[in-house]
């Protein structure tokens, strides 16, 4: 999944940003940085463009997603059922059980906002 903070509701980084990309710059705040801001760019331009030039658009949204590494999972979805439970013996507060499920939104159900490190 490629996490580029484009949608203000399901944002998983930077909900300003995404709220200055959902309204066209008229609400949140406007990224400095020049790579997400091509990311934007590459975006809003691509609907209205031939196929092969979307997919070279695409191409050059992945090449800088990689290159920058906006967001660096802590957490999350792994090869396991929609999620792998791994827990350090420095952190408290896990759920000894969690749902690990589309719907259930993994790793959310645990609640890691809640999680501390001993």
């Amino acid at each position: 999944m490629l996490a580029l903070p484009v949608e203000p509701a399901r944002s998983l980084m930077g909900s300003a940003y995404s709220q200055w990309y959902a309204s066209g710059g008229s609400a949140g705040l406007k990224p400095t940085d020049p790579a997400l801001l091509r990311v934007y760019e590459l975006m809003r331009t691509a609907p209205s463009q031939p196929e092969a030039r979307r997919n070279e658009f695409a191409q050059e949204i992945w090449l800088l997603a990689a290159d920058q590494k906006w967001q660096i999972g802590l957490l999350g979805q792994a090869p396991g059922s929609q999620g792998i439970r791994i827990v350090s013996d420095r952190v408290e507060n896990v759920p000894s059980r969690v749902c690990i499920s589309q719907h259930c939104r993994p790793p959310w159900s645990a609640r890691p906002e809640q999680c501390y490190f001993r």
